[in-house]
């Protein structure tokens, strides 16, 4: 399994697994040199070196370890541009909850204006009504009065005009 596999995998970098696998092959190493020394005296440096490179060569594969390095730088700015899109997003839906509420409080204000003209009509109908009734009260109030002046300036004007 290659490395970034399994770093993957245990949510832990590839390095450490790096470190993890090499330790277990110094472990394998030295018992190998320690079996050398035993069985067949001083071991050579070539056997603890051949190790190790078949070691790197088997866990790595094809992969070359500045490829994981870029990888992982890749992968590190996308996961902060992810943070500052989270961020932005969270910022965004603030601003459209406030514009939401905003947007109901100036509905309701609008369904309350609709209201006030609503309103507004009616006492402007009833106003016109009012006032043509005044109107209809004035000019009975003048045909009346002048009916009443005619009818006194006749009993005043008759025994002038015409005498006895």
């Amino acid at each position: 399994m290659p490395v970034v596999d399994i770093a993957a995998k245990y949510n832990i970098g590839y390095h450490r697994v790096y470190q993890i696998w090499r330790s277990d092959v110094n472990d394998r190493v030295n018992d190998r040199v320690i079996n050398d020394i035993t069985d067949h005296g001083d071991p050579e440096d070539k056997i603890l070196n051949r190790e190790i490179t078949e070691f790197e060569k088997s866990i790595h594969g094809n992969v070359n370890i500045s490829e994981l390095n870029k990888l992982s730088s890749e992968i590190s700015t996308i996961r902060s541009k992810r943070d500052t899109l989270k961020e932005e997003l969270e910022d965004l839906q603030q601003r459209h909850k406030d514009l939401r509420g905003k947007c109901n409080e100036t509905e309701h204000l609008r369904y309350n204006n609709e209201i006030l003209i609503i309103k507004y009509n009616q006492l402007l109908t009833e106003y016109n009504s009012l006032t043509k009734e005044v109107e209809k009260c004035w000019r009975k109030l003048d045909a009346y009065t002048s009916l009443e002046a005619k009818t006194k300036r006749k009993k005043y004007l008759r025994p002038r005009q015409f005498p006895r």
